[in-house]
């Protein structure tokens, strides 16, 4: 059985990882984390810590003997995931990548296009440009990065929407990409749930969200702290903190480029 391929496209802290074990939690999807950090040797560098299944990356049954070669090809390197992937969970119907670049998901069309994979599916996650810099100043400070302005998170978060859609609109305009945003997902996350299963022909089991979080087979080196959590994974839990802070609700309303697409995407995305 060719599985198809989820690829999870999007900025960093837009609700990514969540979305990956909303979908990991199928009995019939397998999560393979941000892929692109492993095809690109980064992740053997005990830069991110264990994967998510509890072993070193070492010695994780996925991820075991893939430590890129140096005359492998990327697509050869893929291949060899796919093998191995198949190999572990011949049941699974679908293999999902939260690498969200718009620079890794050509690999897969590529095996798409070689007979490899059955299809490949896109699902654009957003999230409110109040969040995610919020979100992207609190991750700066607990991991002892320079700060910088609200206004200017909320300028990289437009730059990057900006890209993606340009990407999308160019190179995956026939893949007609599923927009998800963060906001609905975590309110609505039956409805959303349905929503992407139907985009993706996966089929739905009909189990609560906190039975999905908790039953998820996931190999993730590089998510977020809920990848070795599991205390994160019982519930949905919104990250509000930007609700709190005045200058983020202040400057979106005057930055009117920013928030025209702001809206535009949480309308897209169902929230």
């Amino acid at each position: 059985m060719k599985p198809s391929i989820i690829y999870i496209l999007g900025s960093g802290h837009s609700g990514s990882t969540i979305l990956q074990y909303l979908l990991a939690g199928n009995q019939n999807a397998v999560g393979l984390g941000e892929v692109r950090q492993l095809a690109d040797g980064r992740g053997w560098k005990n830069e991110a810590g264990d994967c998510s299944c509890g072993q070193a990356v070492q010695f994780c049954p996925v991820w075991q003997g893939l430590q890129p070669n140096p005359n492998d090809s990327k697509l050869e390197w893929y291949k060899r995931l796919l093998e191995k992937s198949q190999a572990l969970y011949p049941q699974a119907t679908h293999l999902v990548d939260s690498s969200k670049s718009i620079h890794t998901v050509q690999p897969w069309i590529d095996l798409g296009g070689e007979g490899l994979v059955s299809n490949v599916y896109i699902i654009y996650i957003v999230r409110d440009a109040r969040g995610w810099a919020v979100s992207d100043e609190n991750t700066r400070k607990r991991k002892n990065r320079p700060s910088r302005p609200i206004v200017m998170s909320m300028l990289a978060w437009w730059k990057n929407q900006l890209r993606t859609i340009r990407y999308i609109n160019n190179d995956l305009k026939r893949m007609d990409p599923l927009f998800v945003s963060y906001e609905s997902l975590v309110f609505q996350a039956d409805t959303q749930l349905l929503r992407i299963n139907e985009f993706c022909s996966l089929e739905s089991e009909g189990k609560d969200i906190e039975e999905v979080l908790c039953t998820s087979n996931v190999h993730d080196v590089f998510g977020n702290r809920m990848k070795n959590d599991t205390s994160k994974r019982t519930k949905l839990v919104y990250d509000d903190r930007w609700q709190y802070r005045m200058s983020a609700n202040l400057w979106l309303p005057l930055l009117y480029p920013i928030w025209k697409l702001n809206s535009k995407l949480r309308r897209q995305g169902g929230a």
